[in-house]
């Protein structure tokens, strides 16, 4: 009987060290998870902080037309060099030898594609995320899309990727440069995150640069998110993601102060020129890759041509 007891009793003596020892590894779980959740929390807020402060403002009924500055397009050779230009026959590679190639060619107007990452929205230079994926055949199709995946994966197996910081550094490095944004988000959340960090790794490095970032812009609620977040000193108001006609795009850049307009140049009609031309409205279109239409553009009365392979 009594080995019976002493038998019950270190079964029971195990039993309590075994949940005493869950319950300590639990412990040191939920502990490094709420270390880790807290980890997160100040990252992800040292990138949206600006999030629930701006995200209250609402876009104003009536606000005086900002007057922006488009000298920058006088000095340049009338072509944007599209997702920084085509290297060795790729396109849309946004890649750091894509930018060496086609600054080597004369080009000093770049626009850049963006978006953000899963992990911890880090801003980097691609399309999107199916388009990365596709850059990237040698990967599994559940291959996370984070930062660290972007920056140690080649595009197309061949070109060095570049993530935000990577673009300010060309722009310290390159002060004759600017940069179009397209940021292909238009959600107002998405679009404050990814001008906060624009603008504050800019301001990092040297705030000057601002004044050579080109945002654009969709549609007239994302103007006003933008501009919110910071008053850039030009704005482009590009046509393929919304509805629109000549005398809509008139009335938002009478009221908006944006002076550049870009649109498909299979859309461009003399008289939307004319119109627009009664506002000072600056006229880009995208995307030419054949000299006798861009010049053909340009006896038009186009401002700026968007291309991939034209050199400037």
């Amino acid at each position: 009987m009594s080995k019976v007891s002493k038998g019950k009793i270190i079964r029971i003596v195990i039993a309590c060290v075994a949940v005493l020892a869950l319950l300590a590894g639990g412990l040191f779980v939920l502990r490094y998870a709420k270390q880790r959740i807290k980890q997160m929390y100040f990252e992800l807020s040292s990138r949206i902080d600006a999030v629930g402060q701006i995200a209250a403002v609402q876009p104003p009924e009536q606000h005086t037309p900002y007057t922006f500055d488009y000298s920058w397009i006088e000095d340049t050779d009338g072509y944007v060099a599209h997702a920084f230009g085509e290297v060795d026959g790729y396109t849309y590679t946004n890649s750091m030898e894509a930018f060496e190639a086609n600054y080597a060619r004369g080009h000093r107007v770049f626009e850049v594609d963006l978006d953000y990452t899963l992990d911890d929205y880090s801003v980097v230079l691609t399309h999107d995320e199916e388009s990365w994926r596709a850059e990237r055949a040698d990967v599994a199709d559940d291959f996370p899309f984070t930062h660290d995946n972007f920056m140690n994966t080649p595009t197309n197996g061949l070109f060095t990727p570049v993530d935000l910081e990577g673009l300010i550094q060309i722009m310290d490095e390159h002060p004759d440069v600017y940069i179009v944004l397209d940021t292909h988000h238009f959600d107002r959340q998405s679009v404050i995150i990814m001008f906060s960090q624009i603008v504050s790794e800019a301001q990092r490095v040297d705030p000057r640069i601002l004044n050579r970032i080109v945002p654009q812009v969709y549609n007239e609620d994302m103007f006003w998110t933008v501009m919110q977040v910071y008053e850039f000193k030009s704005i482009i108001f590009t046509l393929y993601a919304t509805e629109w006609t000549p005398e809509s795009v008139y009335d938002f850049c009478f009221r908006s102060g944006c002076r550049y307009v870009t649109l498909w140049d299979y859309l461009l009609t003399p008289e939307m020129l004319a119109l627009w031309d009664t506002q000072g409205i600056n006229v880009a279109v995208h995307t030419v890759n054949d000299q006798e239409a861009a010049d053909a553009f340009f006896d038009m009365g186009v401002d700026m041509i968007y291309t991939d392979s034209l050199p400037a």
